[in-house]
């Protein structure tokens, strides 16, 4: 099993959450433009290559069990 570095994972997952925009911004959907989802994404690639992104993600982990 390979393991993932922690910047190849945020440089994933932010792929991820791009590639989700871009199609509801393609779509019409969102309140997004393709064009401003392309200046985002050259935005972040700036800030990475001069040392200036912070990447931070919340996530929410839920359990449940039924009574009894």
């Amino acid at each position: 099993m390979r393991r993932t570095g922690l910047a190849e994972a945020a440089d994933l997952r932010l792929r991820e959450v791009a590639t989700a925009i871009r199609s509801a911004a393609d779509q019409g959907l969102g309140g997004v433009t393709p064009t401003e989802v392309d200046r985002w994404w050259s935005d972040l690639e700036a800030a990475d290559a001069a040392d200036e992104f912070l990447f931070s993600e919340t996530a929410y982990i839920v359990t449940a069990r039924l009574p009894g």
